[in-house]
């Protein structure tokens, strides 16, 4: 499906993003709000190392961890 998207890497990147959403709302108690999650996702650095991470033959789940860990 990704590789189907005409732009895989902006359909990956909001896969990270609502995944980043999701988990952060967990860890809050709260419902984040799309605005609120790609403006943290901006503010903490995570789409400056997307763009140094992603690469087309990388998988999500591998793309994620790379990301959010350390």
């Amino acid at each position: 499906l990704v590789n189907a998207h005409p732009s895989p890497r902006l359909l990956m990147q909001m896969k990270c993003v609502e995944k980043f959403k999701y988990e952060r709302g967990q860890k809050i108690h709260k419902d984040l709000s799309w605005s609120e999650a790609m403006q943290a996702w901006v503010d903490e650095g995570y789409a400056d190392r997307f763009s140094k991470v992603y690469r087309d033959e990388v998988r999500f789940r591998d793309l994620y961890k790379a990301l959010t860990s350390g």
